[in-house]
């Protein structure tokens, strides 16, 4: 017997039924974490613009929690003189470095690394500069994990995120390069040996021409990871309400059928390397099917 087949039976429904909604992320106000929006990207969330998904993190409280959080983010990433797990889980409500979703994601990410750095060295050279726009980057977060990961690579470290994200980046990191605007990230003659997008791509509405203009920005590899994949439903949209990590916002994403999405990379002019498991199932009510997050590695194909 399972304990919510035990809770049935020993506990009142109304009190059974409050405990499956904490479970799924139901709020005070009886609306999920996750959720899905039938009338997809016309759904228009609370501080955004129609069709403009990405923009509800543009807003004060996401900077504001990820500033208040990031000397944490930094000392655990630097716990033990190195030597502790790289597992924090920089949106979680209180940091640990013992999240087993960021440490596999991390090491992922440093076998990506690791693969780019080595690709990117001239020949005869002896030492590893590497060039990275990373997608959605937040303050910063990758910077800390790459030189955490490696730490005898020079890197050239460019983020792409909204203006108050950008704002507060710059200030935590001054020695990257933060833009705001899709034209500075991507256009001439910006060119990258790796363009990381973890978290990120899902959340834009016209997701396949951001990946044609990763295909266009990067020398060899480009990275998409945390995507909330799905593989019998179509493509659909849901709504994201993160207020457990104190963003008071909310926004649209993607769920993508994985082959959909594969084929829209494919015809981007992106060769797939190798695909990744990503362990983070989020429930999102009324779904037509629950996603797996996953991630994919690819290779310009030109």
């Amino acid at each position: 017997m399972t304990l919510r087949q035990l809770a049935k039976q020993i506990l009142p429904p109304f009190i059974t039924s409050l405990l499956i909604r904490a479970a799924r992320g139901e709020g005070r106000r009886g609306a999920p974490e996750w959720e899905y929006v039938p009338d997809g990207w016309s759904h228009v969330p609370r501080g955004t613009k129609a069709g403009a998904g990405a923009s509800g993190w543009n807003v004060e409280s996401v900077a504001r929690t990820q500033r208040a959080k990031w000397d944490r983010f930094v000392e655990l990433m630097q716990a033990d003189g190195g030597t502790a797990p790289l597992a924090v889980y920089h949106e979680a409500s209180t940091l640990t470095n013992d999240s087993l979703v960021a440490h596999h994601t991390f090491m992922t990410y440093g076998y990506v690394l690791a693969l780019a750095a080595r690709a990117a060295r001239p020949i005869g050279s002896t030492s590893d500069r590497l060039s990275i726009l990373d997608w959605g980057s937040g303050l910063g977060h990758y910077a800390v994990v790459s030189r955490a990961l490696l730490p005898d690579v020079t890197l050239d470290y460019h983020a792409r995120d909204l203006p108050l994200l950008c704002d507060a980046g710059r200030a935590t990191i001054p020695g990257a390069t933060f833009h705001d605007t899709d034209a500075s990230a991507l256009g001439e003659p910006r060119r990258y040996d790796l363009i990381v997008a973890s978290g990120s791509l899902h959340y834009h509405q016209e997701w396949r021409q951001i990946l044609g203009g990763f295909a266009t920005a990067s020398r060899r590899f480009v990275y998409v990871t945390r995507l909330p994949i799905v593989h019998h439903a179509p493509s659909f949209v849901v709504i994201q309400r993160p207020r457990a990590g104190g963003y008071d916002t909310e926004y649209l994403g993607w769920f993508f059928n994985r082959a959909e999405f594969l084929r829209g990379a494919h015809e981007a002019g992106l060769r797939l390397v190798r695909e990744f498991l990503v362990d983070e199932r989020p429930h999102t009510h009324g779904a037509p099917e629950q996603c797996e997050f996953r991630g994919y590695l690819f290779e310009v194909s030109r």
